[in-house]
């Protein structure tokens, strides 16, 4: 059975919110970390239903709505969503106020919103949806195993038809504090768009929602097939490209199949060292283009680089902002998107896309 990715949609510190634009372009932020260009949120709600919502509600409800909407889908059988860290914004506010008020007088309305799966109720509830509801909170993986869950109902249910499945994480100033002083961030104030050239550690910071509505059956939205998802937990190159090698063979492919890679590389000279190397060494034919410098660092931007493949394979051409290393290809017909946690290094993770 083929799934088919018929709707798909991002908000992102780049114009993305609008489905006809690809990365022609790119915005430069000289900035600590990337913020979201909203989309006109009224649109989509009213102004009532705005003010209770927090900017990463606002962001996950307006991208599954636009992922549904292309997709020509009204109640999915199933929302699943990827998150690191979920809703930070209410989690801050929260226990700001505990402490500030020692611990009296608490208003419960961040603590509800607070929670990780506050993003795929809020959808479920804006669209009256009473199926299934998931939420994977696995670091940089949450988006790929929501992937692979959905896979997995169209697999094992036959009733299921449409699954929307996103990736979503917000930064606050608190929490960009937080991690650099574990020096996860670059300690230099850079140019998103000459990330690549600071050859410093650390990484720069940024924020995303991106939705797709999948389904079993084709329709004129179509931007390709979701061919396979996998995820594996610390590995060395050799067991990594192994792990690949197998993964393809299982879908009938080798290598050779595929025309770009979608690599996570983030300006961390430690982590792109290791990206750099993988795909030179073993994936020597595939077009390698990149992503993060345009929205930053965060545990679901992988789902950007999904986004960012599925726009390949529908457009057929490589925006330069994206172009990294190889030449540009002119049939795309393969997509592998490649990530893994470059603080930890581990948690990696292959998500496949195909042309139709």
């Amino acid at each position: 059975m083929k799934i088919y990715i018929n709707g798909i949609s991002a908000i992102s510190p780049q114009e993305t919110y609008d489905n006809h634009k690809f990365l022609e372009n790119p915005i430069e932020y000289t900035s600590e970390f990337l913020s979201i260009i909203p989309p006109d949120y009224k649109t989509f709600m009213s102004a009532k239903v705005l003010r209770r919502m927090s900017k990463i509600i606002r962001m996950g409800v307006t991208s599954a709505n636009m992922a549904m909407q292309e997709a020509n889908v009204t109640n999915p059988d199933a929302i699943i969503v990827g998150t690191g860290l979920g809703c930070m914004t209410d989690t801050e506010k929260f226990l700001n106020r505990l402490l500030d008020n020692n611990e009296t007088l608490l208003t419960p309305t961040s603590f509800i919103q607070s929670t990780h799966n506050t993003v795929g109720a809020q959808i479920a509830v804006m669209i009256a949806c009473n199926n299934y509801n998931m939420t994977y909170v696995n670091q940089n993986i949450a988006f790929e195993t929501a992937l692979i869950d959905a896979l997995m109902m169209f697999g094992e249910q036959p009733k299921v038809n449409n699954v929307l499945v996103g990736g979503i994480d917000e930064i606050t100033p608190e929490n960009h504090a937080l991690k650099k002083r574990i020096h996860i961030w670059k300690d230099e104030v850079v140019s998103n768009l000459k990330l690549f050239e600071t050859n410093t550690s650390g990484c720069l910071a940024g924020e995303s929602s991106t939705f797709v509505t999948l389904s079993n059956t084709q329709t004129a939205t179509s931007y390709g097939v979701l061919t396979d998802s996998f995820t594996i937990f610390r590995a060395s190159s050799k067991e990594l490209f192994e792990k690949l090698t197998a993964f393809l063979h299982k879908n009938k492919l080798t290598i050779d199949d595929i025309d770009v890679v979608v690599s996570g590389n983030n300006g961390n000279i430690d982590a792109d060292s290791l990206y750099d190397t993988f795909c030179t060494n073993y994936l020597p034919n595939a077009s390698q283009v990149v992503y993060k410098h345009l929205i930053g660092e965060h545990d679901s931007a992988s789902a950007f680089g999904f986004w960012v493949a599925a726009k390949l394979l529908k457009t057929q051409t490589i925006p330069d902002a994206i172009q990294y290393r190889g030449a540009s290809k002119q049939n795309i017909r393969h997509v592998l998107v490649f990530n893994f946690n470059s603080y930890f290094k581990n948690n990696h993770s292959f998500v496949l896309l195909s042309a139709s």
